[in-house]
């Protein structure tokens, strides 16, 4: 992973918007991935950023994508309980019916 993949998935961890919008300026692809599948969308999910989440949504993000494990931004942060995460992805086209590897959904969570 080079440098600014590293650095845009830090921000999106600690919920860093301004260094976030530094990054969209010179990195193309929102979605990559870390060694788990891990998106920076599903990152600032994860971790309860929900300014991060609106960024990266902002900037072009895929809302649905999925880890390796079939888990998508908005199946992490209903199983965590963070309710404006939550809303933020469901207002910007989450799928609720999407399933996880063993056929969960959001909704179970």
């Amino acid at each position: 992973m080079d440098e600014i993949t590293q650095a845009l998935f830090s921000a999106a961890r600690q919920g860093n918007v301004p260094v976030l919008k530094e990054i969209f300026r010179i990195k193309e692809d929102l979605n990559v991935k870390d060694d788990k599948g891990f998106t920076p969308l599903i990152i600032a999910a994860y971790n309860n950023r929900p300014e991060a989440v609106l960024a990266l949504l902002e900037a072009g993000a895929d809302v649905n994508e999925a880890d390796y494990g079939g888990n998508t931004a908005l199946m992490g942060a209903s199983f965590k309980g963070y309710g404006d995460v939550v809303r933020i992805l469901i207002s910007s086209g989450a799928d609720l019916d999407a399933q996880h590897g063993n056929g969960g959904t959001a909704l179970m969570f």
